[in-house]
């Protein structure tokens, strides 16, 4: 059993390296702010759902940082708390030449830290991107399915569309930037890398 556990567990890393180094550049019409709606169902247990009535107003944003490009769920509303803004880090993008979109997905997960709500509370979240169920199509519609939580008992899937409405390319370059984005082999952004074996630009490293 241990050696099944260990093989599987390596067979998702060498996934997730194959991912990140196929993975194409976001393109530069990707960028932009996507205003639109989402539908929101509460995921009780395994198998048991509750679909919310209300839909959620919100903007998401691709946006292009110095070397990361992230996706940003700007002015999002969970439970009481408003956030100004959620970012999933390591934004990558596979074309799909027959159906005209990019399938969009994330290089790092929310995984507990912080985020700070409009009433300047900070919250401890937790979410992934569904890449099954998330693109961006040629003509500018987006369709982004999303899970978060502040509370483990309480998981939310989000599925949100959209439309980008930005005219020109929204790119920011950090100033005097050049250290480049660090992931550990589970896909998840290091921002004080240890000793290891790490991801970056989609290649591995030993620091």
């Amino acid at each position: 059993m241990t050696q099944i556990f260990k093989k599987s567990i390596l067979s998702a890393i060498l996934l997730i390296q194959t991912g990140l180094m196929m993975a194409q550049d976001i393109p530069g019409k990707l960028l932009g702010v996507y205003k639109g709606k989402a539908t929101t169902t509460l995921i009780i247990n395994e198998g048991e759902t509750k679909k919310q009535e209300a839909e959620k107003v919100f903007d998401v944003e691709i946006i292009k940082e110095g070397n990361d490009t992230k996706l940003v769920l700007k002015n999002f509303k969970l439970g009481d708390d408003e956030f100004k803004e959620i970012p999933f880090h390591g934004l990558g993008a596979n074309y799909e030449d027959g159906k005209k979109r990019w399938n969009i997905f994330p290089g790092s997960l929310l995984s507990g830290e912080k985020y700070e709500t409009k009433d300047n509370k900070q919250i401890m979240l937790w979410g992934s991107i569904d890449d099954n169920y998330s693109f961006v199509y040629e003509d500018g519609r987006i369709e982004l399915t999303f899970e978060i939580f502040s509370d483990k008992a309480k998981k939310y899937k989000q599925e949100f569309k959209g439309k980008n409405t930005t005219t020109s390319i929204k790119s920011l370059h950090a100033k005097k930037s050049t250290s480049n984005i660090v992931y550990d082999l589970s896909g998840r952004r290091v921002h004080q890398p240890k000793k290891g074996l790490y991801i970056v630009n989609g290649k591995k490293i030993v620091k």
